[in-house]
């Protein structure tokens, strides 16, 4: 059975609402900075952030704003997308976020998206955060040329934390 929540004056709350993320508690972005630097901290918190998140987005960057968050989420958040919430062409989609890029890309964009993003369970520590930092700047130094020995000495002396320990991420196969 479809569920329609028969919302008020707010977006946010009805694509809350209907989503079936958890609803106890939530953050309100609102749309996303489109300068770089305010836009990667904003997407930054939102990561780490451990209750559901809600965004607007409009259909010119919906794309751009969902690859994003492919890449700094991976597919293990679950996302539910919603367009033209209480107008005659709703459509919600979700849960994974590669299937929901699938759905919306290369189709005529048209409406104002708002996106329920499930809280980040994963990341209990610091410690954690500090790791999963570590492995994407060892991922773009590699990238960059970088050899493996090179990137962890590189990130050793940034960091404090031992080239041994930034060496074991490495080996462990987590970076590309």
């Amino acid at each position: 059975l479809d569920v329609i929540c028969i919302p008020g004056p707010c977006a946010a709350i009805a694509a809350l609402v209907s989503s079936g993320l958890d609803c106890s508690q939530f953050t309100f972005f609102g749309f996303i900075p489109k300068s770089s630097k305010d836009r990667k901290n904003t997407l930054k918190k939102i990561f780490q952030n451990e209750i559901t998140s809600i965004i607007y987005e409009s259909p010119k960057r919906i794309i751009k704003l969902l690859n994003d968050l492919k890449d700094l989420f991976g597919i293990d958040r679950e996302i539910v997308v919603m367009k033209e919430i209480t107008k005659r062409h709703e459509q919600h989609f979700g849960y994974k976020i590669d299937d929901v890029i699938k759905r919306i890309d290369g189709n005529q964009i048209k409406g104002e998206f708002t996106l329920i993003i499930s809280g980040n369970k994963k990341i209990k520590n610091d410690e954690e955060l500090k790791e999963l930092h570590l492995k994407d700047d060892l991922s773009k130094l590699i990238k960059a040329g970088l050899s493996h020995s090179a990137a962890a000495n590189y990130l050793s002396e940034k960091s404090g934390i031992s080239k041994n320990k930034i060496y074991k991420l490495i080996l462990n196969k987590d970076i590309k």
